[in-house]
C-alpha cells in the first residue's frame, strides 16, 4: 500500500542487473516531478546523487529530457553521455561538482506509463568506463516500466478503495445518530400532539427537521463518494444567484439560531449571479452555518455575500465562538 515502497522495490530490481545507478521521478498531484527511489552500486555515489537532488531539487520544466520523455511518451537513450552535455546541465559549480561525482557514461530515460496516463519517469545510468547500454536493455527497462506503473497504479487504487470502504463505514456509523434521534423525537411529538401540547409539537418538529437535514447531508456524501468512485464526479452547473441561496438557509436557520442564542445577520450585495452548482454550495453553506450556530452559541453569527472582483464573488459565514 506504500507507493515509496513499491518504488524503492522497482529501483531495486534494475540495479545492479541493468544498471549501476537509478532515479525514480513520480509525479505529483500537482504536476510536480520529484525523486522517489534513488540508488546506486556504490554508496558514494548513491549520496552524491542524493545530496545533487536535495540541494537542486527538480524545477518546473527540470529536467529537460526526463519533461520531454513524459511528454512524448517516448523512451531516450544517450549510450555515451558527453561530460560537457553534463556539465550544461548543472545549475552551479558544486551541483557540477556532485554530478562529476557519479562519474555517468550512459543514461536511459524511460516513462512510466498505466494507460493513457504518464506516473513518471525511470533515469538509469552507468558508470564511465563499465558498460553502456543496448537496444536490449531499453526493451527490458520499457517492459518493467509498464509492470512497475501498473504496480503503482494498483497501489493507489487500493489504498483509495480502503479510503472509500472506511468512509462508507464512518458515514453509515453517522447515519444512525441522527436517524434514532428522529425517531425519538416523532415519537415524543406524538405524544405531545396528542396531550394537547402545541408548543412542544412546534419545537419537537424544529428540531426533527434539522436531524433531517443532517440526514440529507449524510446521503449526499455518499452519492458523491458513488460517483467519485465511477469517475462521475459532474458538476450541475448553472445560473443561479449567490445571494439568494445564503439567503434562503439563513431563514432556514432562523428558529435554530434563536434556541442557540445567536443573532443570525445577513448581508448581501445584490447580483452575485454566476455558473454554480445549487444543491452542493447549499450544502456549503448550510454545513458552514450549521458549525457556526454550534460553536459560536450565544454570539452574532453573520453570513455575507459581496463581490470580490468582476470575476468572482466571495460567501463568508463568521461566528464568534
Amino acid at each position: 500500500l506504500d507507493p515509496d515502497l513499491t518504488a524503492a522495490e522497482v529501483a531495486r530490481l534494475l540495479v545492479p542487473e541493468v544498471a549501476d545507478g537509478c532515479i525514480l521521478y513520480l509525479l505529483t498531484p500537482a504536476g510536480e516531478l520529484r525523486p522517489r527511489a534513488v540508488t546506486h552500486v556504490q554508496p558514494e555515489r548513491e549520496a552524491s546523487l542524493w545530496e545533487a537532488l536535495r540541494r537542486f531539487p527538480p524545477r518546473s520544466g527540470m529536467p529537460p529530457v526526463v519533461w520531454e520523455v513524459m511528454r512524448t511518451g517516448r523512451s531516450r537513450m544517450d549510450v555515451e553521455v558527453e561530460t560537457a552535455d553534463l556539465a550544461a546541465s548543472a545549475e552551479t559549480d558544486e551541483h557540477r561538482l556532485l554530478i562529476e561525482r557519479v562519474a555517468i557514461g550512459s543514461s536511459m530515460v524511460v516513462p512510466l506509463r498505466a494507460g493513457s496516463d504518464t506516473l513518471g519517469a525511470f533515469v538509469l545510468l552507468t558508470a564511465r568506463g563499465h558498460r553502456r547500454f543496448t537496444q536490449a536493455d531499453q526493451v527490458l527497462v520499457e517492459e518493467l516500466a509498464g509492470r512497475a506503473a501498473l504496480a503503482l497504479e494498483n497501489t493507489r487504487l487500493l489504498r483509495e478503495a480502503r479510503e472509500a470502504v472506511d468512509l462508507i463505514a464512518v458515514t453509515a456509523h453517522d447515519l444512525g445518530n441522527p436517524l434514532q434521534a428522529l425517531q425519538l423525537l416523532l415519537s415524543k411529538v406524538q405524544r405531545s400532539q396528542a396531550a394537547g401540547r402545541d408548543e412542544d409539537v412546534r419545537k419537537g418538529l424544529v428540531v426533527a427537521r434539522g436531524q433531517a437535514q443532517r440526514l440529507g447531508q449524510l446521503l449526499h456524501n455518499l452519492l458523491d463518494l458513488s460517483r467519485l468512485s465511477s469517475g462521475k464526479r459532474l458538476l450541475d452547473a448553472a445560473p443561479m444567484d449567490l445571494g439568494e441561496l445564503a439567503r434562503e438557509v439563513v431563514e432556514r436557520f432562523a428558529e435554530a439560531a434563536a434556541e442557540a442564542g445567536c443573532e443570525l445577520r445577513l448581508e448581501v450585495e445584490e447580483g452575485q449571479v454566476g455558473q454554480w452548482d445549487r444543491i452542493r454550495l447549499d450544502r456549503v453553506v448550510t454545513n458552514l452555518l450549521s458549525n457556526a450556530l454550534k460553536f459560536g452559541r450565544g454570539h452574532p453569527v453573520t453570513v455575507s455575500v459581496c463581490a470580490l472582483d468582476a470575476d468572482r464573488s466571495r460567501l463568508r459565514v463568521r461566528d464568534e465562538g
